[in-house]
């Protein structure tokens, strides 16, 4: 009676099973469902056992139990046999959910981020239990700023992973520090750390980057408190408080962000400037030595100042023409608009360099917006400002990356860049090509918005200043390098070409390349065939995008003429 008991239990608990698969879409139920098979499978053999040794007896009772047991060893067949059919769909299905994650990682690469989450959300819909597409998608929603979504998905990869991989715990973490939960993301770094697949060393430094940040906010929450108390919250009034030089570097942080804050129209703007405020960026004794530090050796504390000092001139320079003359003039070493351009050059990757670049080309773009002649007549070295610009754009986050590139942009229309760009040594326009080239070979690592602006203005600035193109046309690794970047963003599939942005890149290196060839250089005859015959493959294409045909275009007009071979082609 016993077995039969045993039987019927474990018919109801693989038809409740069922029913939870047919009407869930909780990555637990199939979990569960393995467990059950699992158990299931553990417990054939001894019921087969059991069912062989039954002895037929003339009692009924015993002949009842028998049948029973046959009925039920029959019924373990089944369900064996629909658990191997269930486990052959779920990896069809897999492999399918993997095809959806491969092209995910592709636009990811390319920092299409929206297209990416849509493509891992396609594969969840076919395989709800792939950890690597929650994984992705998370560190998609980090990157986006969806800290909540991120989070969510984080936490559903930690649990299909049974808590044994790091990657899920380091995107659990970096969510939670998005919202500003540093405690639960210090516990999920803890976590990450005892993994057998972490990187040695990583967990340690999260944690002391999360320490600094949180010994930041908190100095900053300090002198924030102090700085609304008392009536230090007008603009004259802090100038007067910020002027002192006898208080800790977090205290100046703190005001000078509260100043940039109240700095909100042109008339607290002029009162900035008619109350000697410029004091606070060029001769505050505490702001001058942080600035004289090199920025390499610079503490976290020091970095911090130097942020907040830069984002306090682009709160000043913001729509006032005389203030962005005047912060123009910081010009000499040790100065603040020099700094700014030391910063943008920085290759820090702590997040406090971070967070200084980001406020330097921010501080810069505002400059540029309405003194871009006089900033690039103050600038000791503009050819390795515009070189640095190029470096950043690739190796940068998204945001930043779009910021550099809209500086560089801003300077590669003006006049007097290109005409010092005219009188640079040789080596110093080599040096603005070889990180051009570096550019289009990798792409931008974050923006493919922020790689077609660069691109772009890098065009216009070679367009306008014919030492700079030669210095390009020049280099065969630099036309090797942008056909390289025509088969990345116009490869010969055309179910592989991407979408508009995708399109719109190979158009502005198709562009650049147009106007590298314009020079004729040993360099650019060498390649000439093999530029040629991509670009007569893009503009013989029907769907190609109009402004991706015109430019190729443009370019076998300029390479005909450098190869008979290629012109045999065209002709043909």
């Amino acid at each position: 009676m016993t077995e039969e008991l045993d039987a019927l239990k474990k018919v109801e608990d693989v038809s409740e099973c069922i029913k939870q698969l047919a009407t869930s879409n909780d990555p637990t139920t199939l979990d569960a469902a393995d467990k059950l098979l699992k158990k299931l499978e553990d417990g054939s053999e001894d019921l087969r056992t059991k069912t062989n040794r039954t002895v037929i007896t003339k009692d009924s009772s015993n002949g009842n139990a028998s049948a029973n047991a046959a009925e039920s060893a029959a019924f373990m067949r089944e369900i064996e046999r629909d658990a191997a059919e269930r486990a052959d769909r779920r990896e069809r299905n897999r492999r399918r959910a993997a095809e959806w994650k491969d092209r995910g990682n592709a636009q990811f690469k390319l920092a299409n981020y929206d297209q990416a989450v849509d493509c891992y959300t396609r594969g969840l819909a076919i395989a709800k239990d792939f950890e690597l597409l929650y994984q992705n998608r998370a560190n998609c929603y980090v990157k986006q700023g969806r800290f909540e979504e991120a989070l969510a998905d984080a936490e559903a990869a930690i649990f299909l992973t049974r808590e044994k991989c790091a990657k899920p715990f380091f995107h659990q973490a970096k969510a939670l520090t998005g919202l500003n939960r540093l405690s639960e993301a210090r516990e999920a770094y803890s976590r990450m750390s005892s993994c057998s697949d972490a990187a040695p060393g990583h967990a340690d430094r999260c944690l002391a980057d999360l320490d600094r940040l949180s010994a930041a906010r908190k100095a900053e929450a300090r002198a924030l408190e102090e700085f609304s108390s008392g009536g230090g919250n007008s603009v004259e009034m802090l100038i007067y408080r910020l002027a002192r030089g006898d208080q800790p570097t977090a205290y100046y942080a703190a005001g000078m962000r509260c100043l940039a804050a109240l700095l909100v129209g042109a008339n607290e703007r002029a009162l900035f400037r008619a109350k000697s405020g410029f004091s606070l960026l060029n001769k505050q004794q505490v702001v001058v030595t942080t600035l004289a530090v090199p920025l390499e050796s610079m503490t976290d504390a020091q970095l911090d100042l130097l942020t907040a000092s830069l984002t306090l001139a682009a709160a000043v320079a913001k729509e006032d023409s005389e203030n962005c003359h005047q912060l123009a003039q910081l010009s000499k070493p040790g100065q603040l608009a020099a700094r700014a351009v030391d910063v943008v050059a920085f290759n820090g990757a702590s997040p406090s360099a971070s967070d200084a670049r980001q406020a330097a080309l921010d501080a810069l773009s505002k400059i540029g917006q309405l003194a871009c002649d006089r900033l690039c007549g103050c600038c000791a070295e503009p050819a390795g400002l515009v070189a640095a610009l190029l470096r950043q754009t690739q190796r940068l986050a998204a945001q930043t990356a779009l910021a550099a590139a809209h500086l560089f942009s801003q300077l590669a229309g003006c006049v007097r860049l290109r005409e010092r760009l005219e009188r640079a040594a040789p080596n110093a326009l080599a040096g603005i090509a070889q990180a051009g080239e570096s550019l289009v070979s990798a792409g931008a690592s974050e923006s493919l918005a922020a790689f077609c602006l660069a691109v772009e203005a890098l065009r216009r600035l070679m367009a306008g200043c014919r030492p700079l193109r030669q210095a390009a046309a020049a280099r065969r690794a630099f036309l090797t390098a942008c056909c390289t970047a025509l088969e990345r963003y116009a490869p010969d599939k055309e179910e592989d070409c991407g979408g508009e942005l995708q399109q719109s890149a190979a158009a502005e290196v198709a562009a650049l390349l147009a106007s590298a060839s314009l020079e004729a250089t040993p360099a650019v005859s060498g390649t000439a065939v093999r530029l040629g015959e991509m670009a007569l493959r893009l503009a013989s294409r029907p769907s190609v995008a109009p402004q991706l045909r015109e430019f190729s275009l443009a370019l076998l007009a300029t390479l005909a003429p450098r190869s008979v071979e290629l012109a045999r082609q065209i002709g043909a």
